[in-house]
Order: structure tokens, then C-alpha cells, then sequence
């Protein structure tokens, strides 16, 4: 799906807005990260397995990360060789969620 599929002030009505969207090159995007009007993340990293930014709330700062893993164990590697060295870069408390595709080999 498209977000040009869905009615035009269907976010705004919920007072919702999308601030961004990864980057798969040519693949349309699979993560849309959305906030309320009034929140202003600032985005940190932006790649096709995740979307990383910063948010304030109550005057405390914290980071979040928006995953879509690739279901490739090489691809999911680098994203997290990505993902620690963004986590010794910023010393703030981290949320993920999203999809990690974690693959569990059976013996």
C-alpha cells in the first residue's frame, strides 16, 4: 500500500502527521513513522531496515528506532553493526520496535 492510497486528511483529523518514511531506493517505503502534529522528532539515521530519531517529552530526551529487518541474516548484520555503533555515539535511553525478523534455526 501507498500512502497516497489513503484519503488525504485521514491523519490530519486525527491530529497525526508523517514526518518520515525509510529508504529502500527503488522499493517503496515499508516503515512510515508518524507523530502528533505538535511533536518534532529529529531524525538521527534513515536506511532501509530502520529509521532512528530523537524525540523530547517533559523536557527529557530519548531515541527511538522504527525496524523492518530484511529476513537476510548478512542484511540484518549490518543493521546491527549500525545500530550498536549509533547506540555508543548517543548516551540517551533507546525504544525499538517494529519487525526484526529474528530467524531461529531448528537442529
Amino acid at each position: 500500500m501507498k500512502i497516497e492510497d489513503l484519503p488525504r486528511n485521514m491523519f490530519a483529523r486525527l491530529n497525526f502527521k508523517l514526518f518520515v518514511v525509510n529508504d529502500r531506493d527503488t522499493s517503496p517505503p515499508n516503515l512510515w513513522c508518524f507523530c502528533l502534529t505538535h511533536v518534532n522528532p529529529k531524525i538521527i539515521i534513515i536506511d532501509d531496515q530502520h529509521v532512528s530519531f530523537f524525540l523530547v517529552d517533559n523536557g527529557k530526551e530519548f531515541a527511538m528506532v522504527a525496524v523492518y529487518a530484511s529476513t537476510c541474516y548478512l542484511k540484518r548484520r549490518c543493521l546491527w553493526e549500525t545500530l550498536g555503533n549509533m547506540l555508543t555515539q548517543f548516551n540517551l535511553p533507546w525504544n525499538f520496535f517494529g519487525d526484526l525478523n529474528t530467524i531461529f534455526a531448528s537442529l
